[in-house]
């Protein structure tokens, strides 16, 4: 049985990204009157200290209401949705969707700062 870290490792490679470690010590949002809807959602943006940046959804409407994310650990997203956690190392501007047996990511550039968006068009960055 693979490790979270290993798979986190094989998504990433899968989908052409850096691994960016995501350690249960941080922190993440999740929206858990969602929990159990399809598709299971998430996207990463710059997480500040303690958090990873993570925003974790089900189904199809993300909401802007105030109450709509509630601040978890990693390790209790991976109690409430475990198919999550091996997206958890893709970097910051990655959005994913899961739904049967379909996965997706992909680099979404409206999620990064205009500084990291400049260095992901730089080579060599």
């Amino acid at each position: 049985m693979k490790t979270i870290l290993e798979a986190q490792k094989e998504i990433c490679k899968r989908f052409s990204a850096i691994h960016f470690p995501c350690g249960e010590d941080l922190s993440v949002y999740f929206a858990s009157e969602t929990k159990g809807l399809l598709p299971l959602n998430g996207e990463r943006v710059k997480g500040l200290d303690g958090e990873s940046g993570w925003y974790i959804w089900c189904g199809a409407e993300r909401h802007d209401r105030d109450d709509f994310f509630e601040q978890i650990s990693v390790f209790d997203l991976s109690q409430r949705a475990p198919l999550a956690s091996a997206f958890l190392g893709l970097p910051t501007g990655f959005k994913f969707l899961i739904a049967g047996g379909h996965k997706r990511a992909w680099l979404e550039p409206s999620l990064l700062s205009s500084e990291e968006v400049q260095n992901e068009s730089e080579p060599g960055a």
